[in-house]
């Protein structure tokens, strides 16, 4: 997501520092539009996902971004790079991790950790809200592989 969506979207403000610091509510009109983000297509398995989405909050150095997203039916892998925690705000989808598979539904919240793929299969149509991670330092990212290597030993 991260910042192409801010500047593929003319109306999201850019905050001065002094906006920063304080907390921003935005509700009604005053809401960013979502904008086309198309999923990769050779992430897609099944049917013609259309996804769009929208950054609320814009992350780098070191800082949590967050937006809002939604998606028609269809079946895709996605590859997550960062930790990324969504809220369900309406409709559900079908999660497979490796091995194991569940249901998330409006209401619910899924923690997805960076370096991992899920599967969605959404049936109609969802939306969530998402907050992803700052992207992993170079450190961060030797010790994820380090652990992988260890567990597979």
């Amino acid at each position: 997501m991260g910042n192409t969506l801010a500047a593929a979207n003319s109306q999201t403000p850019v905050l001065s520092p002094a906006e920063r610091a304080r907390p921003v509510v935005r509700s009604g009109e005053d809401l960013p539009t979502v904008v086309p983000a198309p999923i990769p297509e050779a992430w897609i398995v099944e049917g013609y996902p259309q996804a769009n989405a929208v950054e609320l909050t814009p992350g780098g150095k070191g800082r949590c971004s967050s937006g809002l997203w939604t998606c028609t039916a269809g079946k895709f892998d996605w590859y997550y790079a960062t930790d990324e925690v969504v809220r369900i705000t309406s409709g559900y989808v079908h999660l497979r991790f490796a091995d194991h598979e569940q249901i998330a539904r409006t209401g619910d919240v899924v923690a997805f950790r960076g370096g991992t793929v899920v599967r969605w299969t959404i049936p109609e149509y969802i939306e969530k809200f998402w907050v992803l991670g700052p992207p992993p330092t170079l450190l961060a990212r030797v010790s994820r592989k380090l652990a992988k290597l260890v567990r597979r030993a």
